[in-house]
């Protein structure tokens, strides 16, 4: 009996940005999500398999959090 596992890759595209990348336990792809930072604000976007963005959540420096 072979044990599946997930993965998770971690893949800087930037100097203030990455890509998680993800394989499920059964090895399906599963969304990426790409973390950006800039100076007041950081962003998490999550990309599906066709690579459209389908939802981002801001988190400002003062706390307020938007997620579409």
């Amino acid at each position: 009996m072979t044990e599946q596992r997930r993965q998770l890759n971690i893949v800087p595209s930037t100097e203030c940005s990455c890509e998680i990348k993800t394989i499920g336990q059964f090895g399906q792809v599963l969304p990426t999500i790409g973390v950006r930072a800039f100076e007041h604000q950081m962003e998490i976007v999550v990309v599906d398999l066709a690579g459209n963005p389908v939802h981002q959540i801001v988190i400002r420096q003062n706390g307020d959090v938007e997620v579409d």
